[in-house]
């Protein structure tokens, strides 16, 4: 669950309503619209540009930190992600799996992930627990499946992974976990990881991999810290390191 989830905030007053409902829909606080915290900023100071905000707008939700304008805003930007997709060492952990596989991501967040997944596979189903980060990613799918017809492979569930996973009857081809990391080195997360991982609560989820690995067909991915502990202890059938993330391939064909 979010530790200290963003305030809701509607763009301008006229979506005030809306905004209230979602904001109880999301588990959320509604803080008025960012409209009037932008006129009281100019004749007192406070503490909001420090602060994470969810907005909702004519067109969509946005997450930000602060007030100002020059922050720019938060959201699944697939269209955006769609146009830099290039081989990286996750696409790697894929090599031979089938196009028509069918794939969890366990720990979808915004969905950067699921995107390569998508784009490599014909069924991503993305795990998001925490409502409000679930409302973003269906809210970046809708609004560019228009756009991509990649973003038709994937689907969103707001739901806890592990419970998800229990309760699976047959198996997938491939699940990916990617529970989130403290960068203890010099590195910066970008501004889309360093959000949630300041929102939500970096736990290790008891027993995922462990439950992966019996759900899986053909392999699991996990991604770590290229320093951090195998997770849950397991080591895999082989890694993948870059200069700040690593990848453990898990080939159950092959165990």
């Amino acid at each position: 669950m979010s530790v200290s989830g963003p305030v809701l905030l509607s763009e301008d007053t006229s979506l005030n309503i809306e905004a209230k409902t979602l904001a109880k829909d999301l588990g959320l606080h509604f803080g008025g619209s960012l409209y009037d915290l932008r006129n009281q900023l100019k004749t007192v100071k406070d503490n909001q540009n420090k602060k994470y905000f969810l907005v909702l707008e004519p067109n969509g939700i946005y997450l930000r930190q602060g007030i100002t304008v020059r922050r720019k805003p938060i959201f699944s930007d697939f269209l955006k992600w769609s146009t830099d997709l290039k081989k990286t060492n996750l696409t790697r952990t894929m090599k031979g799996i089938s196009k028509d596989s069918s794939i969890i991501d366990a720990t979808a967040g915004l969905g950067q992930d699921s995107l390569v997944l998508a784009s490599l596979s014909s069924n991503v189903t993305l795990l998001e627990k925490v409502p409000w980060i679930h409302a973003l990613l269906v809210d970046g799918l809708t609004k560019s499946k228009k756009q991509n017809a990649l973003l038709s492979k994937m689907h969103p569930i707001c739901v806890d992974s592990r419970s998800y996973l229990l309760g699976l009857i047959q198996k997938v081809d491939v699940i990916y976990l990617d529970p989130m990391f403290s960068w203890s080195d010099k590195s910066k997360a970008k501004k889309e990881i360093q959000a949630l991982r300041e929102l939500t609560e970096l736990e290790e989820n008891k027993n995922l991999l462990g439950i992966s690995l019996k759900k899986a067909e053909e392999r699991v991915i996990v991604k770590r810290h290229r320093n951090s502990r195998y997770l849950e202890g397991f080591k895999p059938t082989f890694s993948l390191v870059g200069r700040v993330v690593r990848y453990d391939v898990y080939s159950l064909k092959l165990n």
